[in-house]
């Protein structure tokens, strides 16, 4: 998209320079930039799609770490007869 701008924005000079007619140089440009505003909504689209991908799989991480943490909880805790385990050994 970006390399068809610049064929655009390129063609457009010469365009402009070789045509010498208000009418399409106001058409001609308004269609360029309303193909830089594309390129600008589709990045934006594109960042907003990334956050929520990965906003989502950081979640279930989330989850599942803390599944993980209970597991290591209650196996230690089934270890030491029902007693807490001390600070020290949560993470062994």
């Amino acid at each position: 998209m970006l390399g068809i701008l610049a064929v655009v924005i390129f063609v457009g000079v010469l365009l402009t320079w070789w045509i010498n007619s208000h009418v399409f140089f106001i058409i001609y440009w308004a269609a360029a930039l309303l193909l830089v505003f594309w390129v600008v909504l589709l990045a934006g689209a594109d960042i907003w799609a990334t956050q929520y991908h990965f906003g989502q799989l950081r979640h279930k991480c989330l989850i599942e770490q803390a599944k993980l943490h209970a597991e290591i909880r209650r196996v230690q805790s089934a270890r030491g007869n029902g007693k807490p385990p001390a600070k020290n050994e949560i993470y062994e």
